[in-house]
């Protein structure tokens, strides 16, 4: 394979980063994309051979995107989003320090505002910072007690 960083500067057909081109066909979310490349490499020993396992290790992948992440946004959402517009995020693609205070000026009450509606909608936005903290603890926890000495979900 060729790795092209783009510096998220180009974003698939469906708006997602990260996204791969395989034979020509766009492949975009990091899960598809996994499950894409196993299927056509045959590698599907990289999954646990017990079907609990595999159940349990997709159940935990569903925790993390599905509930961690959104109590994530809906922190940012009230937080706000610096660290995207820093120099550590997107910031180092601004050009000029004029374009690049513009951006971030802008970009901020934009960002935030979409962040706050997004988790409103979702209905993490509607938690209390302490609520979502709490929340995000206690994944991590459950995360942290099934991983044990595993170094992936699914195993090795």
């Amino acid at each position: 394979f060729q790795n092209i960083s783009n510096e998220f500067k180009r974003f698939s057909a469906k708006g997602q980063v990260p996204f791969i081109e395989l034979n020509g066909l766009e492949i975009a979310d990091s899960n598809i994309i996994i499950e894409e490349l196993k299927e056509k490499f045959g590698k599907v020993e990289m999954e646990p051979a017990d079907p609990v396992d595999q159940a349990t290790a997709r159940a935990y992948g569903s925790l993390v995107e599905d509930h961690l992440s959104w109590t994530l946004v809906g922190l940012r959402s009230k937080f706000g989003s610096d660290f995207i517009l820093s120099d550590d995020g997107f910031g180092r693609h601004y050009g000029s320090p004029a374009m690049k205070y513009m951006i971030q000026f802008f970009g901020r009450f934009m960002i935030n505002r979409q962040l706050y509606n997004k988790a409103q909608a979702q209905g993490m936005g509607k938690h209390s910072p302490e609520e979502l903290h709490a929340m995000a603890k206690r994944d991590l926890q459950a995360i942290s007690l099934f991983l044990g000495k595993k170094p992936y979900f699914g195993g090795d």
